[in-house]
């Protein structure tokens, strides 16, 4: 039995996914049009399939629809491509360990630099206060940890001996 998730807990997890992992059912994010236009076209990023494929086998689909829909969002990055493709090589570069150099193949250095800078910069207290927020209440509530301790029945299952 000990299996089976407690009514009340059952519910804390509900309301935590409605109010946290609404993102799931929203329509994806439209950067709004700015008054700073690239002077070159919209182009696709080279490669772009092999950065794809290498997050979706390493993070899977959520991981990376998250922070293409939630978090990279929150900032105009310039260039003179998509946003989405530009939040995948930022993300691609941290999941493959690539360096700057290298990400070269895929657009040129000084823009990835660029978007690396206004990330981590220029930007970096707006993202480390919501992906901290997030990170704080997506996974679990007070309600829900003091649900989870009160049953007895779980002490062996938070051992390390269970895994």
């Amino acid at each position: 039995m000990a299996g089976i998730m407690p009514k009340k807990l059952q519910k804390c997890f509900a309301k935590l996914l409605e109010e946290k992992w609404q993102f799931l059912d929203q329509p994806w994010p439209m950067c709004s049009k700015t008054e700073k236009f690239h002077r070159s076209e919209m182009k696709p990023i080279q490669n772009s399939q092999r950065m794809r494929d290498l997050l979706m086998h390493r993070l899977g689909a959520i991981p990376v629809f998250f922070f293409l829909t939630v978090i990279w969002p929150k900032f105009y990055f310039p260039g003179p491509y998509r946003a989405v493709d530009k939040g995948i090589a930022f993300l691609y570069y941290f999941v493959a360990g690539q360096t700057m150099d290298s990400m070269s193949q895929f657009m040129p250095r000084t823009l990835f630099h660029q978007v690396y800078t206004t990330f981590f910069k220029t930007e970096k207290a707006l993202f480390d206060k919501y992906i901290t927020e997030c990170l704080s209440t997506m996974f679990s509530t007070p309600e829900i940890r003091e649900i989870w301790t009160k049953d007895t029945e779980r002490d062996d299952e938070l051992t390390l001996k269970n895994f």
